[in-house]
């Protein structure tokens, strides 16, 4: 009955382990059958001795084998440690070299939320007037990212803060890293609207016709979700595309 409920209801997880289960009830039913079969004179007192032997050579072994392995597991284990889960990166970390001479970009994990907000602008054009729009995405499955020089990244020394809000433009295309974006970091403690201001004016592609279309709602944009304890990236996109319909 043991070696049937067990060979049913396999209580341990591991295959092995069930296997050596068994194999032990299995023994000693082989056992209790051959002490059966002596008491009623079926089987002669040598026979049973070399069929105990049997069962006992088969299940022994294999006993002691997996108490071995149990007694040398956790000395393992503390020997060798698992090695720790790697933490998925929520993020795309760009490093800028000294005078944008280059730019690295890796996969990175931040702890502080960070929130991403695309503005669109679309300059006048053939009698229409400037429109900018925002968008919570880009691309479907983008994620956010940030931007440091490398030497503040790195410093010992006045350590870099999370920025209340990274700015992203357009840039001029024509360096070493990739300076088609122009990128600026703004703090709590700065003025914002100078800031945002001197950005826009100062990006290639912005109009500085439109230009205040597109500071106000940067400006209403950290107003509404910049907070200390977050960082929120707004990209602003220039859109190249054809204008359809009368002017405005």
């Amino acid at each position: 009955a043991a070696f049937v409920s067990t060979f049913i209801m396999l209580p341990c997880t591991a295959p092995a382990e069930n296997a050596l289960l068994l194999l032990a009830n299995l023994g000693l039913a082989i056992v209790a059958l051959l002490q059966l079969a002596y008491a009623s004179g079926v089987f002669g007192a040598e026979l049973c001795s070399w069929v105990g032997l049997f069962s006992t050579i088969l299940v022994l072994p294999l006993l002691l084998c997996r108490l071995g392995l149990s007694a040398v597991a956790p000395i393992l284990s503390w020997a060798f440690p698992a090695a720790p889960e790697v933490e998925a990166s929520n993020l795309d970390l760009g490093l800028r070299g000294p005078e944008d001479d280059w730019l690295l970009t890796v996969p990175a994990v931040c702890r502080v939320p960070v929130d991403q907000v695309f503005i669109h602008t679309l300059p006048a054009a053939d009698g229409f007037a400037p429109e900018v729009w925002t968008s919570g995405t880009q691309d479907e499955g983008s994620r956010p990212r940030l931007e440091f020089p490398v030497l503040d990244y790195l410093a010992l020394v006045n350590k870099l803060e999370p920025p209340m809000a990274v700015l992203f433009g357009p840039g001029s295309g024509d360096g070493a890293a990739n300076s088609s974006l122009r990128v600026e970091l703004i703090y709590p403690d700065e003025d914002a609207r100078q800031i945002v201001t001197d950005f826009v004016w100062r990006s290639p592609g912005l109009g500085v016709d439109y230009a205040a279309e597109i500071v106000e709602p940067v400006l209403q944009l950290l107003g509404q979700r910049g907070r200390p304890s977050r960082i929120l990236v707004v990209e602003i996109l220039p859109v190249k595309e054809a204008r359809s319909g009368t002017g405005g």
